[in-house]
């Protein structure tokens, strides 16, 4: 060991570099959510047009509104919890877990709904023959930003919170691609949104 402890302190840290302090979890959930939804957003729409009408079911149908809304807020809480759990001494907030355990719920709720419901009716306007290849790969993009986020320190590679936020920014494509392609309360579970939760463990 070196004589002359400040020395040796200098040695350790010769290469390190000075880092900025990272955003708070909230500004950086915004951020990572709205560019996520933008990206996807815009290369589902690259590779085929939306299905038309899905406007106006939106707004025609409270159920298919709970279903995106409950959705959206689920991919919200769960960014906010992982970026926040991710600081030292950090305490996520209760009001957010409590959001993203009722969000999970309600959103499941409403995908049972559907079944019975006609909210929209069923059809096969919009259909695309490879939805759940298209999940897929908007999927691993929204995979190859979280890796980047490791990469960078900017979250903590645990393999549970690895697999939160994988399932958080693959629901982005599913969600997004309801709109999109056909609606069919069977076809968006097993097409949509089955791919996202078969797929998660990749994460890992």
């Amino acid at each position: 060991m070196a004589s002359d402890p400040d020395k040796f302190i200098d040695h350790l840290v010769a290469h390190l570099k000075p880092t900025p302090p990272l955003r708070s979890p909230g500004f950086r959930t915004v951020i990572s959510f709205s560019f996520l939804v933008v990206v996807t957003a815009l290369t589902i729409l690259w590779v085929h047009e939306y299905r038309p009408g899905f406007w106006t079911q939106l707004n025609d149908h409270w159920r298919f509104q709970v279903e995106i809304v409950s959705g959206v807020a689920l991919t919200l809480s769960t960014f906010y919890i992982v970026f926040a759990s991710s600081i030292p001494g950090e305490k996520v907030n209760r009001g957010i877990q409590l959001s993203c355990l009722v969000s999970f719920f309600v959103f499941a709720g409403s995908l049972f709904i559907g079944f019975g419901t006609a909210s929209p009716e069923a059809s096969k306007l919009g259909a695309r023959p490879f939805c759940e290849l298209e999940v897929l790969i908007y999927g691993g993009l929204s995979m190859g930003g979280l890796f980047y986020l490791i990469r960078n320190g900017i979250i903590v590679s645990y393999s549970s919170k690895n697999l939160l936020l994988g399932f958080s920014a693959r629901l982005i494509s599913a969600l997004i691609m309801q709109l999109a392609c056909m609606y069919d309360p069977l076809h968006g579970l097993l097409y949509h949104l089955m791919t996202t939760i078969t797929r998660t463990e990749l994460c890992r």
